[in-house]
């Protein structure tokens, strides 16, 4: 196991390497905190190389806990390079922009907007207004819910 595993194992166990923690510690640490990444991913990293039967099915495990399956898959391989593909590039035509002056679109909105102007009838007319009203409440009465 190379860099990333080894931080984790340093982190997690205060180990120097990952070689220095066995398979059933992985597997109890792993059981006892199920949705850890850190423990399933360092499980399946020592399984890789030693039981494929356990490995593929702790995989699978891990990959629920990883949201990324590129990044798991990174640090499974463990290869320490990534190659990103770029796609060929093709140039398009861009469309012709037709511009309109600007001072026109404006007055034109303007004058839309003055000839849709409420009436003055609807201005005036007020709308109703519920009053208030205060009730005395029971401070000593049980809570009762009733659904509507």
């Amino acid at each position: 196991m190379k860099d990333p595993a080894n931080r984790l194992v340093q982190s997690l166990f205060q180990r120097a390497s990952a070689d220095e923690v066995s398979v059933e510690e992985l597997q109890q640490a792993a059981g006892q905190y199920p949705y850890f990444g850190a423990f399933n991913f360092l499980l399946a990293k020592k399984l890789q190389d030693s039981d494929k039967e356990q490995f593929q099915k702790n995989l699978k495990r891990t990959s629920l806990l990883y949201p990324d399956a590129a990044w798991l898959q990174h640090l499974m391989d463990d290869n320490g390079t990534a190659q990103v593909q770029m796609p060929d590039l093709v140039a398009e035509p861009v469309a012709q922009v037709i511009a309109t002056p600007v001072e026109e679109t404006v007055a034109d909105l303007q004058e839309a907007a003055h000839d849709e102007a409420p009436t003055a009838a609807l201005q005036d007319s007020p709308l109703p207004i519920p009053q208030l009203t205060i009730e005395p409440v029971d401070l000593n009465a049980p809570l009762v819910f009733e659904p509507f």
